[in-house]
């Protein structure tokens, strides 16, 4: 009988053939590293030696054969960043990170990647600016101008608290550091953190006490304190600094002004006007300065130049107008008693509806303003005006009513005479976080020729013709301007018509008269809009207007007890 085979004999052959199978496995993938580290090192030499764009090559062949290499991907970003292939090195970068999303202490990339941020600073490429900021910090943790570049991207997009927090962590790293403290005084600032502010010019000041804006800075925080000793002496010592800025001499003339110091708020704004001729601000100041010191003449002067030199300073604009006005008045007492001069239809044949439109004057201890209202009613010997919410309060800083209010009607007096002029009151306004930007002021023994204006019962269709009278802040009283709907919701109409700040309150008008709505906001841009009719456009916002629409203005009317 014949022996079985060994077992063990013929199991001697399975180590030697898993030998040759993984041997045959591997062969491949050793291949395929070996040509990746060709690639890899040609890449590298290609970079030394300038050669720019074969390394790129070389680097992208590398990753073909191991697309795993966060350092190749790093690698290629570099030398794509060199050749201004900025979109490129931010994919490479990106993917170098998705392989390893926790890689650190890479100083050399770091440096990369931060100017790669501030590239992109330079095309206003703000995503892609943070995305390259952040990542330069995460491979340096220390790294400062980082750290401050994403604070000003953060600051330029009003996100205060991440502004807020890089500077911090400027602070941290160093504490001497002076751009962060005055960004961070910058951002209390914006955000009326006044004592906070205070704290950060302060410790900025410390660290560079000849520095003129930084001591401004906090002149002007010292000032929104009601400080106002210690905002001049920040003053004074910014114009030591630059006694040459015309700025800071305004500014230490407001706050000589607002102490009542009135001869040395003169002499500080006299002293800006010199340094700074063309500043229309400093005019203005100066005319108010010398109304308070019943120096009218001189002060209407500065108003008219503060009105020439910016045409749309309305507080200016105001002033000079109650200046020619007081000082017509003052001059000749009969001026009050002379009958108004209103064109006939053939001369002026929107005459009529003009009458039922009035120039509005809002004076207050924080603005003034000129705007436009219309007649909604009627009754014996009172007359309800709709007017816009803005008009008559200071809606931009401190939400008070104007002190005083006058509305003109529509006539064309002859020269040296003037128009009439009445007292109005507030009746009815919207809250200031109401949607609906309106309100009603009332005036009692208007003109008798004075009518109310017929409401539409709605705003109507697309394209619909309409027309707006103004009183633009540029130039003109009264003046028409003519365009279309272009859009209609139950909160606003978007009009295709060119017209500009005093047109607010103004009523939007069909073509046989009737409201359809109440301008709210004018000059945003749109293409193709009409100009307006005989008007001097050359400074002039143009483009769109914003009204509210008749629907709503009645329903409000209602709701007031204004109509029934």
């Amino acid at each position: 009988m014949k022996a079985r085979p060994s077992p063990k004999k013929s199991s001697s052959w399975v180590p030697k053939l898993l030998l040759i199978a993984s041997l045959l496995i591997a062969l491949p993938f050793g291949l395929l590293y070996g040509l990746y580290t060709v690639y890899r090192i040609q890449g590298e030499q290609l970079t030394t030696q300038g050669e720019n764009k074969k390394a790129i090559v070389a680097y992208q062949s590398a990753l073909q054969f191991n697309h795993h290499s966060a350092t190749t991907y790093f690698k290629l970003a570099q030398v794509q960043q060199q050749e201004g292939l900025f979109t490129e090195a931010k994919s490479s970068y990106q993917q170098a990170f998705k392989i390893n999303p926790d890689l650190k202490s890479n100083t050399d990339v770091a440096v990369s990647l931060k100017a790669l941020g501030d590239t992109f600073i330079q095309k206003s490429s703000f995503e892609s600016a943070i995305f390259a900021y952040e990542k330069a910090i995460q491979l340096e943790p220390f790294y400062i101008e980082a750290y401050t570049s994403l604070g000003n991207i953060f600051f330029k997009q009003q996100k205060w608290d991440e502004a807020q927090e890089n500077y911090l962590k400027v602070i941290e790293i160093d504490s001497k550091n002076l751009e962060a403290y005055t960004a961070l005084g910058n951002i209390y600032r914006q955000q009326q953190e006044w004592q906070k502010a205070e704290e950060m010019y302060l410790k900025a000041l410390a660290i560079k006490p000849d520095d003129a804006r930084i001591a401004q800075n906090l002149g002007e925080t010292y000032q929104k304190l009601e400080q106002l000793q210690k905002a001049i002496e920040m003053y004074l010592q910014a114009i030591t600094i630059e006694p040459r800025n015309g700025n800071l001499y305004n500014l230490l003339g407001e706050a000589f002004y607002d102490q009542k110091d009135l001869d040395s708020a003169y002499i500080a704004y006299k002293k800006a006007s010199e340094l700074s001729p063309k500043n229309a601000k400093i005019y203005k100041n100066l005319c108010l300065t010398q109304i308070h010191q019943k120096q009218f003449e001189e002060a209407l002067k500065d108003c008219q130049q503060a009105s020439k030199l910016d045409p749309e300073l309305v507080e200016a604009k105001v002033y000079a107008a109650e200046l020619e006005r007081g000082l017509a008045i003052r001059n000749n007492s009969n001026l009050l008693e002379m009958p108004e001069q209103i064109p006939s239809i053939r001369i002026d044949p929107l005459a009529p509806t003009k009458r039922s439109i009035v120039k509005i004057f809002a004076l207050g201890k924080t603005f003034n303003g000129i705007g436009t209202g219309w007649i909604v009613k009627r009754k014996d010997n009172k007359i309800w005006i709709v007017t816009n919410r803005h008009v008559v309060i200071d809606s931009s800083k401190t939400l008070k009513k104007a002190d005083r209010i006058t509305v003109e009607f529509y006539s064309t007096p002859n020269t040296g005479q003037i128009r009439r002029r009445q007292t109005a009151k507030i009746v009815k306004v919207a809250p200031q976080d109401d949607w609906i930007d309106l309100a009603v002021i009332e005036v009692t023994n208007p003109p008798k020729d004075i009518k109310p204006f017929s409401l539409a019962s709605a705003v109507g269709i697309i394209d619909l013709p309409i027309k707006v009278i103004g009183n633009p802040v540029i130039k003109g009283d009264w003046v028409l301007a003519k365009g279309t709907v272009r859009q209609v919701t139950e909160q606003q109409i978007m009009m295709s018509i060119a017209i500009g700040s005093g047109f607010s309150g103004g009523p939007v008008l069909t073509s046989d008269n009737q409201v359809v709505g109440v301008v709210s906001q004018a000059g945003l841009y749109c293409s193709n809009a009409p100009l307006p009719d005989s008007f001097d456009t050359s400074s002039l916002q143009l483009g769109c207007g914003l009204a509210v629409p008749i629907e709503a203005v009645k329903q409000r009317l209602k709701d007031w007890g204004i109509l029934n």
